[in-house]
This record gives C-alpha cells, structure tokens and sequence, in this order.
C-alpha cells in the first residue's frame, strides 16, 4: 500500500478502541460488572428497610457505605479490562496476525489503555450516577464531595489500570497476569500498609493507601494524618489528598511507560 494511502496513527488509534471496546462487548465483560454494579448497589439500597433498620441520617454518612465498595469496583474495573489487555497478544498468538501490520505498538498500546479506561470509566460513573440519583432522592441533597469522590476514583483507576497494564506486559500468560493484578491491590498491597502502620510509618507512597480518599473526602472534618483510637492503643494514618493523587498521577505515568517499553521491546515466540 502507498505511504499516502496508508491510514494515520490517529486512525489506526481510534481503530483499535473501537475494536477493543467491541471485544468487552462481544465477551460479557462490561455486562457483567454492570450486572454486578447493579446488584450491590440495589442489595446495599434495599437490604436497610428489609431487615427492620433505618437509613442513617446524614447523606454523606449513607453515601460512604457506597462509596466503601469504589475501590474494589476499581479492581474490578483494572482486571476484567486490563490485567491482560497487552499478555493476550502472545500467548494466543494474534500479535503474529498484528504486529506485523504497518502499524506502530505503541499505537496498539495506546489504543487498548484508552478502551480499558472508557469502559472502566462508564462502570464507574454509572455507579456514582446511582448514588447521586437514589442517595440525593432519599435524603434530598447532592453534596459537591460526592463529586471530589469521583474524581479521585477515576485518578485512582487511572493508576491502577497502568499497574495492570505493566504486569500484563511481562507476564507470560493471562491468568497469571490477571490473578497477580488482582491481589497486588486486593491483599498485597493493603497488607503492606497495614505492617508499616504497626511499624508507625505513613505508607503515603502507595497507591492503595491513597485510594482509602475516595471515602474519606466525604467526611468535612477530614484531617489527615496520624489517628489513635481505643486509647491509643489502635493507630491508623489518613491520607492526604494532594499528596494521594500526585502518588497516583506518578504511578499511572511510571507504569504505563513500562509497560509500552515492555510491549515494544517484547518478542513473539513461535
């Protein structure tokens, strides 16, 4: 084909979005975490009054049981649209079918994070849109937090997804690349904070620890910082926001950089 007939990276970008997005469609994957959206949002609106108990009073109080489920629902979001997003072009083989098209890598790459990143997002607006619908309905308020929650979740998405992406590009196969993604955030990383709490050292420099903002920004009297309950007996640090997201802008440009180096660098083997 001409070079002039050849179609621009822009184009074969958004050609590879579109497909992408086709595949979460053509899988069941983005149905199902809607499905799943759905289902915990309804059961968390529905169970209070079906069990004899009453709504809390305050709306933020009721919104940061809600808000409680974001970062699993970001989890979630990373390993089914992710965690083996650039892994799936070497094991099954189709990166022999695709790369050698006049089409650069990283234009794959880019292609894929912005597919994983739109459909993650419209999981997790659709998740903070019930909130703000039900929630602002039963208690007539909608604050301006709940706003300042969502965009930390979509920072913190955005970091998570460039993790997810990095490990995909150095693993050999999708179920371990999908199974390391999801408890790296779920048990690993968590784990960690919770030992340099014991060891009285503010894990500001996790990621996962920042993400615990998206609940606590819902709080007015948010202070962040170190907090001693039972006595002081118990000691947990609060993140800081600003400082949360700078260490999840960081990990999103560090680790997505990685991973394309990785992805460009890798070889296919027959």
């Amino acid at each position: 084909m001409p070079k002039s007939m050849m179609p621009s990276d822009f184009e074969q970008y958004i050609t590879v979005v579109r497909y992408e997005l086709l595949g979460y469609l053509r899988k069941k994957r983005l149905w199902a975490i809607i499905a799943i959206v759905f289902m915990v949002f309804f059961l968390a609106f529905l169970l209070p009054p079906a069990l004899g108990h009453d709504y809390p009073a305050a709306f933020r109080d009721y919104s940061q049981g809600y808000l409680g489920f974001v970062g699993i629902l970001v989890l979630l979001c990373a390993t089914f649209f992710g965690s083996d997003a650039l892994v799936t072009e070497f094991q099954q083989k189709t990166g022999f079918v695709v790369f050698p098209n006049p089409v650069r890598r990283l234009v794959i790459g880019l292609g894929k994070f912005s597919a994983s990143m739109i459909a993650s997002v419209f999981v997790i607006s659709i998740y903070y849109g019930l909130i703000a619908l039900f929630v602002g309905g039963l208690y007539k308020e909608v604050n301006v937090e709940l706003v300042y929650s969502f965009l930390i979740a979509i920072m913190y998405l955005s970091a998570v997804v460039g993790v997810a992406y990095f490990i995909s590009s150095v693993m050999k196969g999708t179920v371990g690349s999908t199974l390391l993604t999801f408890f790296l955030f779920l048990l690993i990383l968590p784990m960690v904070g919770g030992a340099l709490m014991l060891a009285d050292v503010e894990p500001w420099f996790l990621v996962t620890h920042g993400g615990d903002a998206i609940t606590h920004v819902m709080d007015p009297g948010y202070t962040p910082g170190k907090e001693c309950i039972m006595g002081g007996s118990m000691c947990f640090f609060l993140p800081d926001i600003y400082v949360s997201v700078a260490v999840m802008a960081v990990y999103l440009i560090v680790f997505l950089i990685l991973a394309f180096f990785m992805f460009n660098r890798r070889e296919m083997v027959g």
